[in-house]
């Protein structure tokens, strides 16, 4: 039985003593030059449309209504509703910060106050939320 077994010393590299190296450098290396190469192009490319998106939008900047141009104090001088909108929305939002955190009178001779939030919120949790008397009933109809 034993006669039949091919020992073929090429498929068995237990038979040969050593292990053959499997590892083709040729094409793993071939593979990284050609793969650096793709990054590159598709790099250069990318910078390339990136110039080309940025000198046609400048190029559109340039067509653009006067309207458009609304930051340009020469070539509208006229009144403005507000003369910076950033700054006004900044002093807005401080203001009604300020009066959310603060306490004050909204009207002292009908005795209305406003309170911080969160002392507002408090308070409802603690006691609930004001209600009605509640009508009597048929008094709807």
């Amino acid at each position: 039985m034993a006669d039949h077994i091919h020992h073929d010393e090429t498929l068995n590299p237990h038979a040969r003593g050593y292990q053959e190296d499997r590892i083709h450098v040729g094409p793993i290396a071939l593979f990284t030059v050609g793969l650096t190469a793709v990054v590159v192009i598709v790099f250069v490319a990318i910078a390339f449309l990136m110039n080309r998106f940025n000198q046609a939008q400048e190029r559109l900047a340039d067509r653009r209504p006067a309207i458009f141009a609304l930051e340009d104090d020469d070539l509208y001088p006229g009144p403005r509703l507000q003369e910076k909108p950033s700054r006004d929305m900044e002093v807005m939002r401080r203001e009604v910060n300020e009066r959310l955190d603060s306490y004050g009178w909204v009207d002292r001779d009908s005795g209305v106050a406003h309170i911080p939030i969160d002392r507002a919120l408090s308070l409802i949790l603690k006691e609930g939320l004001p209600t009605r008397a509640s009508e009597p009933e048929g008094a709807s109809e």
